[in-house]
């Protein structure tokens, strides 16, 4: 990357963007081809009650909580909305992850790994955090940047919900049903969490972080307090 032309630079971030997408894409429609409602309402039930440890929220599981067509219309503003900022979040985030990687490049050439391959750097990555200032400033900073933005995005779809939508939101979350606390630990397997010792998080290489809490605090204590009133409904 640090020997290639802008042109080269342009295309492989082009294909970065478009690959994940279209395989994402065409996996989650041969799965929903042969799923049943009843299974789809699972899913996003598990995906709800688990949303703190999700890299990226989609509109689509808050229809769990039986969504009116006119607050399905507003959620899919708010994405369009926000869109703008959640490119530009993406785009921070793979600047920063190519110079992280290039840092692990160079941490490797120096202890005489060749080839060093993404994916088998994790012990590398685990070195310059303990390691390297600069490194782990760079990586709190990035992961800093989007909880912040999934906060936002979060809070605002909260909004949407009527206070009968909340509780039962908040229900999910904290008293999850059986197939969501499969998934969440599922979930927390693949993010690499030390469930044997209760150790906290910790994100692979890579991952997108966006903070271990579900809901803020001060967002659920404001929701909770407030006087009841249908909400999502206009």
């Amino acid at each position: 990357m640090e020997e290639a032309d802008e042109a080269t630079i342009a295309k492989i971030r082009e294909m970065t963007e478009k690959v994940p997408r279209a395989m994402t894409n065409a996996a989650s429609e041969a799965v929903n081809s042969v799923l049943t409602p009843e299974q789809r309402q699972k899913i996003k039930e598990s995906q709800l009650a688990n949303m703190g440890a999700m890299p990226v929220l989609s509109p689509n599981i808050f229809e769990a909580l039986n969504l009116t067509d006119a607050q399905k219309q507003q959620m899919e503003g708010i994405k369009k909305e926000l869109e703008p900022e959640f490119e530009k979040s993406l785009e921070n985030y793979a600047n920063v992850e190519f110079a992280l990687w290039n840092k692990v490049v160079d941490k490797a050439a120096k202890e005489g790994i060749p080839d060093i391959a993404l994916g088998e750097d994790e012990p590398l990555r685990k070195k310059l955090m303990a390691e390297d200032r600069e490194y782990k400033k760079i990586q709190e900073e990035i992961q800093s940047q989007s909880q912040a933005f999934s906060e936002k995005f979060k809070i605002k779809m909260f909004d949407v919900l009527t206070d009968e939508q909340w509780k039962r939101l908040l229900a999910l979350i904290d008293n999850p049903p059986a197939h969501a606390q499969v998934f969440g630990k599922r979930l927390r397997e693949r993010q690499g969490e030390n469930t044997q010792t209760g150790g906290g998080y910790v994100p692979g290489p890579g991952a997108w972080q966006p903070g271990s809490s579900a809901i803020p605090e001060q967002y659920r204590q404001e929701r909770n307090s407030r006087r009841p009133f249908p909400r999502g409904e206009n």
